[in-house]
């Protein structure tokens, strides 16, 4: 059974900046601890998962009974930048750019010759940074739409899965029918909330004929099919759009996933799979 670890931040959240220095001793000591991927950290009663700069998981650490996060995790619970000063070997979280630095899970990194005033008079990045913001996967939104329903996936068929910045807050955009019902949903990508939600039922049978044309291959082997192509597998990426749709008549699926800093589309032919075109991006 994993444990599960309920973290108490009200004292650290109220300051305003919280900031770890060199200690006087200025020693480092390599010691011998456990990465525990077997730890569950819950806060407020939701399951954190926490990552790294590259968007890689990062699981808590074991040290003589004390358990250790990431100073990244600490600061996106937050809600804090992280800054690193290099020459001061000092991590700094504060209110909401980098060479290769000492410490790589910072958001920001400052060397000798620059402070943090002279940081701050930059835009941070972070708004780009996706797999950062974004807390809640496209098929965990997906079974959040389907609970709200009463469906399973096997029932429905999706004709919208997307990521996407509504009024700059990251929201899956997921509409789904079936033979009866069409419904369009809007899911919060980070607190995993049901922020819109609308059902229609169809009111004559020329959408009801309309809505029983299926593809011959589902949303999920369109999405294998692209991975397969990448070399790469669904944990190892984000999902920023995943969608059925009709490019001149012609029933297709529009995929848009990230691996680290490298996007990638596909326009895949719904009825037999065959990758039509696909593009690879390097940021």
């Amino acid at each position: 059974m994993k444990k599960k670890l309920t973290l108490v931040l009200a004292v650290v959240v109220a300051l305003s900046s919280f900031a770890v220095g060199a200690m006087s001793k200025n020693i480092v000591e390599k010691i011998e601890a456990e990465l525990r991927g077997d730890f569950t950290v819950y806060v407020d009663g939701k399951k954190q998962t926490f990552r790294d700069v590259e968007g890689k998981i990062v699981d808590p650490i074991l040290y003589e009974g004390t358990t250790y996060l990431p100073v990244r995790a600490i600061g996106e619970l937050m809600g804090k930048t992280v800054y690193w000063y290099q020459d001061e070997k000092k991590i700094e979280l504060v209110e909401n750019n980098a060479e290769e630095p000492l410490v790589k899970d910072a958001d920001v990194i400052v060397d000798g010759t620059d402070k943090k005033d002279k940081v701050k008079e930059e835009k941070p990045a972070k708004e780009e940074k996706l797999t950062d913001e974004v807390k809640v996967t496209l098929e965990e939104a997906k079974s959040i739409v389907l609970d709200k329903a009463d469906l399973k996936e096997k029932d429905v068929t999706f004709t919208k899965a997307k990521l996407e910045k509504d009024d700059g807050r990251w929201v899956y955009e997921i509409d789904f029918k079936t033979d009866e019902t069409r419904y369009d949903s809007e899911v919060d990508a980070i607190e995993g909330n049901i922020t819109e939600w609308e059902v229609e039922a169809k009111k004559n049978a020329e959408k009801k004929e309309q809505a029983t044309v299926k593809a011959e291959i589902t949303l999920e082997k369109a999405k294998k099919i692209a991975l397969d192509k990448a070399g790469l597998k669904e944990k190892d990426v984000v999902f920023e759009e995943a969608r059925l749709d009709n490019d001149d008549g012609r029933r297709v699926y529009d995929i848009e996933f990230r691996h680290e800093r490298v996007e990638y589309s596909f326009e895949i032919d719904a009825t037999d799979g065959t990758i039509i075109e696909w593009e690879k991006d390097n940021d």
